[in-house]
């Protein structure tokens, strides 16, 4: 008896499989499923059956029941290692999650999770942001196409100016989906949508009703299980890179996670940019500003810090949003304002320094 999707299984598909199983003394159960990826509990899967499978479907040998044998199918052809292995160790901080060892046939060399927080009314900013900074990457790596997959949470987080995002980004194909409906999808990027907190926020806070309840299995204890679950599946669309939008004063708890643990290898984006790109020297990347503990700005390159350069570059002493580059005069090299000749700062000093 083969079963695909097997973490999908409810009880009384599991009641139904055993009584075929019952019919032949020979019959086995072949399953294939990934308990990582169990998101249908409201049509009525039950991820205990799974985790649960020799107990539930083993065989009988010696005396002993629940005989059963696993296969761990590792290996993902998919997402680079700074997607999947993120993603896996995301999924696993659930302790009734199985533990597999994740292979990916591809890596990156870089941090491949980014955040970008957005303000009110300026998500579609942002939005707009994070797909001409994947164009930059296409474009980077000589190519003249990618898949950009949108995922909301819910429907209504599809963009209403959708049909016209591709004409602003030629290059890009963009699609959207609900995370539910992308299971089984793939696109080299994947941008996920309004990851805040509140009633629609992700995870959900919509409280099951009591009455379907009744029919349902029962709720795992692991706060947000099927919500990390979900959240899980979103990542590993991607082949190459997650952008994840989040509003910047209502961060959900998942996010918060992802970027104040270092093990995730996440990096933040921050919000809109000025409206200057200025150019990294060391990749030719464009550098976003952050803002130091004292207030001060100074600018990172986000290509960079992708590229795992880790440089950094230190900020104008004159000027509000200024930063040095290296320069040669006529006594030899300084370091001076990229707002020259309007600002005239200047320092002695390496230009660019490790992080």
């Amino acid at each position: 008896l083969l079963v695909d999707e097997f973490q999908d299984i409810s009880q009384g598909r599991a009641d139904l499989l055993n009584a075929l199983k019952a019919q032949h003394a020979d019959a086995r159960i072949f399953a294939v499923g990934d308990d990582w990826q169990s998101i249908y509990r409201f049509s009525g899967s039950d991820i205990r059956l799974m985790r649960n499978i020799g107990t539930e479907f083993g065989g009988t040998f010696a005396g002993t029941c629940g005989i059963h044998q696993t296969v761990d199918l590792g290996r993902t052809f998919r997402s680079v290692d700074r997607v999947a292995q993120p993603a896996r160790s995301f999924v696993l901080k659930n302790p009734a999650q199985i533990t597999k060892t994740v292979i990916t046939a591809d890596s990156a060399t870089a941090p491949a999770i980014r955040v970008a927080y957005s303000s009110p009314g300026r998500s579609s900013a942002i939005l707009q942001q994070a797909l001409e900074d994947i164009r930059s990457i296409m474009i980077r790596e000589g190519g003249t196409a990618s898949s950009v997959l949108l995922l909301g949470r819910y429907r209504h987080f599809r963009p209403k100016n959708l049909p016209m995002l591709e004409g602003a980004h030629p290059g890009l194909s963009i699609t959207f989906k609900t995370i539910h409906a992308s299971k089984g999808l793939e696109a080299d990027h994947v941008i996920i949508l309004d990851v805040g907190t509140g009633r629609h926020g992700f995870p959900s806070e919509i409280p099951d009703d009591p009455v379907l309840d009744l029919v349902l299995p029962e709720p795992e204890k692991f706060p947000h299980a099927e919500e990390r679950r979900l959240f899980y599946v979103a990542l590993t669309r991607a082949k190459k890179t997650v952008t994840i939008l989040a509003p910047e004063d209502r961060r959900s708890s998942f996010v918060r996670e992802l970027v104040e643990n270092a093990e995730y290898g996440v990096i933040e984006l921050g919000g809109l940019s000025t409206q200057t790109h200025h150019v990294c020297p060391a990749c030719s990347g464009r550098l976003i500003p952050i803002r130091s503990g004292r207030g001060r700005l100074r600018f990172a390159c986000a290509i960079v810090v992708l590229c795992s350069c880790s440089r950094r570059f230190p900020a104008c002493p004159t000027c509000t949003d200024g930063w040095l580059v290296e320069r040669k005069g006529r006594f030899g090299r300084f370091l001076g304002c990229v707002n020259y000749p309007g600002c005239k700062g200047r320092q002695q000093g390496n230009p660019v320094s490790a992080s």
